[in-house]
């Protein structure tokens, strides 16, 4: 019993250790999602990965969440969810929870089950231990930090400016990193910029640093956490 312990400890670790791993570069790798059979080995190189020409579910498209009255008729800030997407002036202020209910009611988090799930398995043990969360965000976002074992990004209407810091270059961050809208007016940070379009997703890997510009008004994207036990501790303990 306590050699069984001893070896879960280990393996526990181990296991740990690759999930604290990262590159200490801005290398972007690219694959087309014709060659789906290859995401669950790239994303392990633990860098980030854009999977082009990839089919918007009909159930979250701009046609779709129009409608349905009882999404229209969302308020997400100072107007309903059909004006915003009609691009009419918006203030927005949405939780994460309405964010993430309207995900549910639509059927994505059905459809990333199906079609997400598998492919971003990590080890043998993963169909038994992992987990998958989406929601719908709109509009731009502040700076933002991964906690999942991959985030996966796809914008649904507007071109996205994805601003991204590796995790190397945390030491640079101010403690108010959280406000940050703006990268180009914080300092010295080192960051890339990540041009993503309708269509195309980008899998962040763990502990990175993103920002969410819209390029015109409108603009919404999916954003995917894909969790295992190591991940959602981590979550718990920066929350908590």
């Amino acid at each position: 019993m306590i050699l069984f312990l001893i070896i879960c400890s280990i393996l526990f670790f181990i296991y740990v250790f690759f999930y604290k791993q990262s590159i200490s570069d801005y290398t972007i790798l690219q694959l087309d999602y014709s060659q789906k059979e290859k995401i669950s080995e790239t994303v392990l190189e633990k860098t980030p990965l854009i999977i082009k020409n990839i089919e918007i579910p009909h159930c979250i498209q701009k046609r779709s969440l129009l409608g349905v009255q009882r999404f229209a008729d969302i308020f997400v800030g100072s107007c309903k969810l059909s004006d915003y997407l009609n691009k009419n002036e918006c203030i927005l202020q949405i939780s994460k929870e309405l964010e993430t209910f309207i995900a549910n009611e639509t059927g994505f988090q059905s459809y990333i089950n199906s079609n997400w799930l598998e492919k971003l398995h990590t080890n043998p043990l993963s169909p038994y231990i992992s987990s998958i969360e989406s929601k719908l965000s709109f509009g731009s976002h502040q700076l933002q930090k991964t906690l999942a074992i991959y985030t996966l990004i796809m914008p649904i209407e507007s071109k996205y400016t994805i601003s991204l810091i590796n995790p190397n270059y945390v030491l640079s961050l101010p403690e108010n990193w959280r406000t940050i809208q703006d990268l180009e007016t914080s300092g010295k940070l080192k960051f890339i910029d990540v041009i993503v379009r309708p269509g195309t997703l980008l899998i962040v890997p763990p502990h990175w640093y993103y920002l969410m510009k819209a390029e015109e008004n409108g603009g919404y994207y999916s954003l995917i956490e894909y969790h295992e036990p190591v991940s959602l501790l981590n979550r718990y303990l920066e929350k908590n």
